[in-house]
């Protein structure tokens, strides 16, 4: 389904936050954005949208004043944000009601006129003896 690139992405987040670059995040912050992540992928996994948001949303801040504090570089801050914008498109898209359960009713095809159907049975022209004729019988 479409969690399916949760679980990538944010092994991404937890490689570009927590040890990649020569400005290794501390313990502390490695374990307090992996705890973020694991609250995440909880959520996510329970399709549990709006706490997998609120821990999104927790571990965008958490990353902010990490790098605030000096313990994570720019580098690896903007690389967990560009991971953290992939995992929110993923989040809104697999929060939105399924295409199939609204947009079926609407697809559902309509069959088309068939023309001529109450054409020759009813008095409108279509039968003998009208135009041209022998006008009688």
């Amino acid at each position: 389904m479409r969690t399916s690139r949760l679980g990538p992405v944010m092994v991404g987040l937890l490689i570009a936050g927590c040890g990649s670059g020569s400005h290794n995040a501390d313990a502390a912050t490695t374990t307090l954005l992996r705890r973020d992540m694991s609250a995440l992928a909880a959520a996510a996994a329970g399709k549990d949208w709006t706490s997998a948001s609120a821990a999104l949303n927790a571990l965008n801040a958490d990353a902010a004043a990490a790098r605030a504090a000096g313990r994570l570089s720019d580098s690896q801050l903007s690389r967990i944000r560009a991971a953290a914008a992939t995992v929110q498109a993923d989040l809104a898209r697999a929060s939105a009601p399924t295409s199939a359960a609204t947009a079926q009713p609407r697809n559902t095809p309509t069959p088309p006129a068939t023309p001529g159907k109450s054409k020759g049975k009813g008095g409108d022209g279509g039968g003998k003896g009208h135009e041209g004729g022998d006008g009688g019988g």
